[in-house]
């Protein structure tokens, strides 16, 4: 890559891109499997807002999202198990450290620590 111009290494790159691009497929399957047609798709607005919080949050951050917002969370989960079920059919475990959780989840783990 340093050939390339770009001085930062690719599993730097894909670390931060991998979520935001699970968030987004996620996000699309989620209005797909809705059944409207294409035209009368409901988009949430805030889908751009949520993409560039994965990208931040990326897959080894160790970084939590705090979110009640269950399409966010949903969106993820999905993206993070998508992505370990492909790891695991190739025999290279998909690894993350950071995660999403409620507020309610968040002062459970904060009043035990």
């Amino acid at each position: 890559m340093t050939a390339l111009g770009c001085s930062v290494r690719f599993s730097a790159i894909a670390s931060r891109t991998l979520l935001g691009a699970g968030y987004g497929v996620a996000r699309a399957c989620r209005y797909v499997a809705g059944g409207a047609a294409v035209e009368d798709i409901v988009f949430d607005g805030n889908d751009l807002e949520d993409y560039y919080i994965c990208l931040h949050l990326g897959v080894s951050s160790g970084r939590t999202l705090v979110t009640n917002d269950d399409g966010v969370s949903e969106a993820i989960n999905r993206a993070v198990a998508a992505f370990r079920e492909y790891g695991a059919v190739l025999g290279a475990p998909f690894e993350t450290n950071a995660q999403v959780m409620t507020s309610a989840e968040f002062l459970t783990a904060v009043e035990a620590a």
